[in-house]
């Protein structure tokens, strides 16, 4: 009998996490996760390195491609449910259990290319005319700057058309997605000021379980070599691979 009860608990300690599955959910938003047009997978950096975490934690997952405010709603809902790529602030901090960070990253001014716009800090920016892309995070912050003129606008082609033409002296955008915007409306900005360093994380519902979200974390730091080698790969996944459209 001792020996049964030992087996048991063997086989109860050997359990793999994986039994407990997790919900992941993202948006369209090259180079960190995309459906990839010719073979219809979900890629990018930050999807392979989300994986990979998965992976060495031991944890089976579902992944879905959604809307982003429903991805959002989603994992503010339901156990088990993580989203990425989310920026880590301040006012979302309370609201998840959080994994990372996946990468460190940043927003940064833009100007036209060759356009004489000389910013060394903030307080350069009031006056100008400065487009940004509506319920982006890049918006958070920037009205507050004294005498910004902020123009709003749906979508970072739009921005860029703004720029190009003139009526906005400058664009805010992550650093890592910026260029992809570029391509798409056919402009070349420069970066003007790099503005703030944002962490990057996997944001889970709060009901998840603690244990979980410890392995998770141990998993990511174990992962430095291939987070530096995704990185590597950034202009194979925009320039080679980018979608036509991705979404808001």
């Amino acid at each position: 009998m001792r020996l049964v009860w030992l087996t048991l608990l063997f086989l109860l300690a050997t359990v793999p996490a994986g039994a407990q599955t997790f919900k992941l959910v993202t948006e369209e938003q090259p180079p960190m996760n995309f459906t990839d047009p010719e073979t219809g997978r979900v890629v990018g950096i930050t999807t392979e390195l989300v994986e990979a975490i998965m992976a060495k934690a031991g944890y089976e997952y579902d992944l879905s491609v959604l809307p982003w405010n429903r991805a959002y709603r989603y994992a503010l809902r339901d156990a088990n449910t993580c989203i990425f790529t989310t920026v880590r602030t301040p006012g979302r901090e309370d609201k998840f259990k959080w994994v990372g960070p996946l990468y460190t990253s940043g927003w940064a001014f833009y100007r036209r290319a060759g356009a004489d716009v000389a910013i060394d800090s903030v307080a350069d920016i009031g006056g100008r005319a400065v487009t940004a892309t509506t319920g982006t995070i890049n918006i958070s912050g920037i009205a507050d700057i004294p005498g910004i003129q902020l123009i709003e606008v749906p979508t970072d082609q739009r921005a860029l058309v703004l720029l190009n033409e003139g009526r906005a002296d400058l664009w805010v955008s992550g650093v890592f997605t910026a260029f992809i915007g570029g391509d798409q409306a056919g402009v070349v900005p420069e970066l003007a000021f790099l503005w703030r360093p944002i962490e990057l994380s996997l944001a889970c519902n709060i009901a998840t379980d603690d244990e979980a979200i410890a392995r998770l974390n141990a998993a990511n730091e174990t992962l430095e070599p291939l987070r530096q080698k995704l990185k590597a790969r950034h202009y194979y996944y925009t320039r080679e691979r980018t979608p036509a459209a991705p979404s808001e």
